[in-house]
């Protein structure tokens, strides 16, 4: 049920997401990592109640990844070379999923609290990034 949830939450969320986007172009991938430290310290909890909030905030956070972060490429790449960053997305993409996966399982089993940590790091250094980046592409 809980992943049901996340996937209606992750269809509804992709048009309203997507004219964000369109609105306010890489300001809006802010909200990934933002999505992303409120679903974390949350998973430390055991009430029912917060494991349905989980599922909609993370299917607000697939949503934004399946929709607006593949759309930003196409404002970032040259027309031509479209095909190919594209799989290269997909390609570092999965890999991160698999690598992130295996340091979180590898973390889990030590400390829930270090998981959580470890994630709240990355998720800053992401949303620092993002920052970044659009800075760069703005200038352009």
């Amino acid at each position: 049920l809980l992943y049901a949830i996340a996937m209606g939450v992750d269809a509804i969320i992709a048009f309203p997401i997507g004219y964000l986007y369109d609105k306010t172009k890489f300001k809006s991938l802010y909200i990934t990592p933002i999505t992303t430290l409120t679903i974390t310290p949350l998973l430390i909890t055991r009430n029912n109640v917060l494991a349905y909030i989980i599922a909609v905030i993370w299917g607000v956070t697939m949503g934004i990844s399946e929709t607006i972060m593949r759309a930003s490429i196409a404002d970032i790449v040259e027309r031509n070379k479209l095909a190919i960053a594209y799989g290269i997305f997909g390609m570092l993409y999965g890999i991160s999923w698999g690598i992130g996966g295996l340091i979180l399982t590898y973390l889990l089993q030590i400390s829930v609290y270090l998981l959580v940590g470890f994630t709240v790091i990355t998720q800053i250094l992401s949303l620092i990034m993002l920052i970044i980046l659009n800075r760069e592409v703005t200038k352009q």
